[in-house]
């Protein structure tokens, strides 16, 4: 047992052995499982000259087919379906024999007690099976590997403990004997008794647990069985938690070696292996004899089969070399090893809920910020801001946040609402986002027990609260609303531009439409009249000399070719005189005919206007009638194109979308406004994760950790190795900060759920940012893009500076601008550039370097990434990306000296005056051609960055 301090006194806090991806072993293993074959093969590269092993295990039901493996001729298929596979050693086990079960045995770690990390405690398996801890003295990370597998928490664990268990059953058996035999000499009280008892408990000692092999068909009945719909999702349920094989795997997962690779990219950890490695670029092999029920029946078979399984290992050890995962690795082994609370108790022995390095990024955050006892809720949502003790360290007063931004709204964006109906407008929809937010404020939505033992409230469910339409356009001075908008909810807020040259086409359409419906109703209120004078109309033939003739009394027929003037009739003056007129002006009948209006036109009626040009006003019959039919003519009840909407409704709720046909790409050089640290400078000033046992605000302590990490970063003369653990710590402080939100709004139970502060927080900072945006759009400004944590923005730079600077004090939040090119679709879709270190000033945008990408065609343009979602090749983000960068360039001349003429920059600190070449300006064409597969373009003034 671990010594302990005198008592009264503190025990000395226990440290783990720091460990990285780089200074540590793997083995990388993977387990097959056949109806007759069981197989496990374990890979470990060993660093530096040093041969790497591969150890492969096999259980075969068929002892012929045993009995004709040649391990020279296996080792040889393994090396010809394995190309990558580098120079190693190769063990093979037969499972079928005490020595392989021993050695897989020593490999994985075999105990069932009930603390694997204390060495002393008494286990049912022998001690020489117990696992090295990395909690152990004697544990070292390049001497101890870690037993890596992908998806192995759920399934590889399981099955080895099932296996462990059944093949070393009788040693439980035997302890279970022997057990009875001690309690019934325990109980002996005569002289008869005692005898026999002694008797029995020698003979129990007598007895050595036998060994006892297990088949390869028994175990593929419980690979079966986990994949069943019922176990699939958490196989360890088919284990329970006091059978002998979930003992062991406990103490597996206790041990601290037991890695799921998956769990280090926590984005895609169930994508399968083979789909990332095939993503990535890495051999695939795949083998027939997998299928249901499949079995081996020759030895050729056999040899395919463990080669494959050896492929399985050497892609999780190529998976594992890429950055999202080792760096991951890294990340969280330096996190156990920095805060001791992850995996001791306060006593300093290892806390039955430890933590290991796999362990997910809201596990780490809530045992670090409060690792022995839980944090509380506030009462209820609260817009109020910042904490009262915060306020009074900062010297101000706290306000409520929603309260500031319609008084916000009231006086500067629309003074004037009782007289001038855009800003009415424009304040009765931002109050609707309002009523949504009062719906929500003085709300419980923390349904946990904890809180309703504090509270006693009952919680509400956030998506049961009435929706109001949630996007709103930021607006100008006089109320229009301008072509930019935002989306809010209870999450981040978004925006993006629209295509407002489309909307006020589909607009003018609509009015349009309905002008001229009221007016042919107005001249012509039955609309077969309408119907009579548009036939009317369109049967009149021109003559040279402005005068019409109708079409049926001086033609007959409709083809050109074949149309011929009719005759004179006797008895009708009127089809006479104009007959005459029409022959002797034009003699060719096809020649009149071509004059007729086109039969598109047919139902069209032209009539007297004075507001139109040319005083006539034609009234398109296909936009005003419903029934054309000259006996059941009728009025469409509402102009034929519907009056367009920017933000429909959704079909569920009250909630609004921007509509896909004005959706629009803009493009421009931008100044960033970034919102340093966004999410996590406003939880520390609304003091969420005060713990009062730690006597501390850790966020914020880890918080400036992570700023002071970065200063240290930057230091000249820093060596490579501080630089790099640095990088580490700082990582890990960013991983904390970025992920307590998310842990704080779980729907289950968490030492920090905080549903109440969480969903605070996140509307006080879509408020903020609104306002911000809001404020630079009064000044002038275009915000292009508006995401959680800051906005892109088109602005004269002296006045983006003041308002920026403004905003900034009012929200205790740092801002850092930055210019640079900006191509955005929406808030997740953007490509964001600038000019590569030492460039010259004419380099053109297209060879920019990309900053930054984003969006499910854009995200891998330098390549696969293990973290995205990739549904399509890669390439197709490079294409798109370079065409973005060319096309900007041919539509306009874009190079380095606008952006560096920003003030902010590096190369001009001051900026152009007014007056001066390039100044508020970038040389493009006019704003509004379209870009072929995009939107339109939008690319105007250049911004400069903001200096505090």
């Amino acid at each position: 047992m671990p010594a302990f301090a005198a008592a009264g006194t503190k025990p000395k806090p226990r440290l783990l052995t720091p460990v990285t991806a780089d200074l540590s072993l793997f083995s990388f293993y993977d387990i097959e499982s056949l109806s007759n074959v069981f197989s496990i093969v374990a890979y470990t590269p060993r660093p530096g000259d040093t041969v790497d092993e591969l150890e492969v295990f096999y259980l075969v039901d068929d002892a012929a087919l045993v009995d004709s493996l040649d391990p020279h001729a296996l080792v040889a298929a393994i090396r010809a379906g394995n190309p990558g596979l580098p120079t190693v050693d190769v063990s093979l086990h037969d499972l079928h024999t005490i020595q392989g079960n021993l050695r897989l045995a020593q490999l994985i770690g075999l105990s069932d007690a009930d603390q694997v990390c204390d060495p002393d405690q008494e286990s049912s398996y022998p001690q020489d099976l117990r696992p090295v801890c990395d909690t152990d003295p004697e544990f070292d990370p390049a001497t101890h590997p870690f037993l890596a597998g992908y998806n192995s928490l759920n399934y590889d664990t399981t099955m080895l403990a099932l296996y462990l268990a059944e093949v070393f059953s009788d040693i439980i058996g035997h302890r279970k004997r022997l057990a009875d035999a001690q309690q019934v000499r325990s109980f002996a009280r005569t002289p008869q008794q005692i005898a026999d008892a002694e008797e029995l408990l020698a003979q129990v000692l007598a007895q050595r647990p036998v060994f006892q092999p297990v088949t390869a068909k028994t175990l593929r009945v419980h690979n079966d069985q986990l994949f069943d719909e019922k176990n699939i999702d958490y196989m360890p349920r088919y284990i329970g938690w006091e059978s002998p094989a979930a003992k062991i795997r406990r103490a597996m997962i206790h041990s601290g070696r037991h890695l799921d690779v998956s769990r280090l990219n926590e984005l895609q950890s169930k994508v399968a292996l083979k789909r990332l490695l095939g993503m990535l670029g890495r051999q695939i092999k795949e083998s027939e004899k997998l299928g249901h029920d499949a079995v081996i029946t020759t030895v050729e078979e056999l040899y395919e089969l463990l080669a494959y399984n050896v492929a399985d290992c050497l892609g999780l050890a190529q998976l594992f070399r890429h950055p999202t995962y080792s760096s991951a690795f890294d990340l969280k082994a330096g996190l156990l090893a920095q805060y001791s609370e992850t995996v001791f108790t306060k006593k300093q022995t290892v806390r039955r809920d430890r933590l290991a390095i796999d362990a997910s990024s809201a596990k780490f955050v809530g045992r670090i910020l409060a690792p022995f006892t839980a944090l509380n809720d506030i009462k209820t949502v609260s817009f109020n801001y910042p904490h009262p003790e915060v306020a009074k360290e900062l010297n101000i007063q706290p306000v409520n946040v929603l309260d500031e931004c319609v008084r916000f709204f009231e006086e500067q964006v629309a003074p004037d609402r009782a007289a001038n109906a855009a800003q009415a407008k424009a304040y009765a929809d931002f109050m609707q986002i309002v009523a949504y937010y009062r719906s929500i404020e003085g709300q419980n939505f923390n349904n946990s027990e904890e809180y309703a033992e504090r509270y006693g409230l009952l919680a509400q469910v956030i998506d049961e609260i009435p929706k109001t339409p949630n996007n709103l356009p930021y607006f100008h001075r006089d109320g229009r609303p301008s072509s930019c908008f935002a989306t809010f909810s209870t999450g981040g807020i978004h925006g993006a531009e629209v295509d407002i040259a489309t909307f006020e086409r589909d607009s003018a359409a609509h009015r349009e439409g309905a002008s001229m419906l009221e007016m042919a109703k107005l001249f012509y209120p039955d609309a077969k009249d309408f119907v009579a004078e548009a036939k009317r109309q369109h049967n009149l033939l021109a003559l040279p000399d402005g005068t019409f003739v109708d079409k049926r009394l001086v033609l007959l027929g409709s083809d050109p070719e074949k149309v011929k003037y009719r005759k004179a009739k006797k008895d009708d003056p009127e089809q006479a005189e104009q007959l005459a007129r029409a022959q002797a002006q034009v003699p060719d009948a096809a020649m009149l005919l071509a004059t007729q209006r086109p039969d598109a036109q047919a139902l069209d009626v032209a009539i007297a206007d004075s507001m139109s040009p040319g005083g006539v006003r034609v009234i398109t019959g296909k936009l005003v009638l419903a029934k054309s039919t000259a006996t059941a003519a009728e009025y469409r009840t509402e102009p034929a194109k519907q009056a367009p909407e920017l933000f429909p409704a959704k079909k569920t709720d009250a909630s609004t979308k921007l509509h896909p046909r004005y959706s629009h790409t803009s493009a421009g050089l931008v100044t960033h406004e970034d919102f340093t640290s966004y999410y996590p400078n406003l939880l520390r000033n609304m003091r969420a994760f005060w713990n009062p046992e730690l006597g501390e605000d850790r966020y914020a302590t880890i918080f400036f950790d992570k700023e002071r990490y970065g200063k240290e970063m930057k230091q000249p003369g820093i060596s490579a190795e501080l630089k790099t653990r640095l990088n580490t710590l700082r990582n890990g402080t960013k991983l904390i900060l970025n992920a307590a939100s998310g842990a704080g709004d779980a729907s289950h139970k968490t030492p920090i759920r905080m549903n109440n502060v969480i969903i605070s927080m996140r509307i006080i900072g879509q408020l903020f940012s609104w306002r911000i945006g809001q404020a630079q759009t009064l000044a002038g400004a275009r915000i292009i893009s508006t995401n959680t944590d800051g906005l892109y923005s088109i602005l004269d730079p002296e006045i983006n500076n003041r308002v920026l600077a403004e905003q900034a004090e009012l929200i205790g939040v740092d801002i850092e601008p930055e210019a640079m090119f900006l191509i955005s679709k929406d808030s997740n879709n953007r490509l964001e550039l600038l000019p590569p270190s030492g460039a010259s000033e004419d380099l053109p945008v297209a060879q920019w370097e990309i900053h930054s990408a984003g969006g499910g065609t854009l995200a891998c343009h330098a390549g696969p990434r293990p973290d995205k979602a990739l549904a399509h090749p890669a390439v197709i983000d490079h294409a798109l990306a370079r065409y973005l960068q060319a096309v900007t360039a041919a539509r306009g001349r874009v190079h380095c000296l606008s952006l560096r003429r920003c003030p902010g920059t590096q190369a001009h600190r001051r900026g152009p005056r007014s007056g001066e070449p390039g100044a508020h300006r970038v040389d493009v064409p006019d704003h509004g051609h379209g870009l072929p597969g995009l939107d339109h373009l939008s690319v105007r003034r250049r911004p400069h960055a903001y200096r505090r």
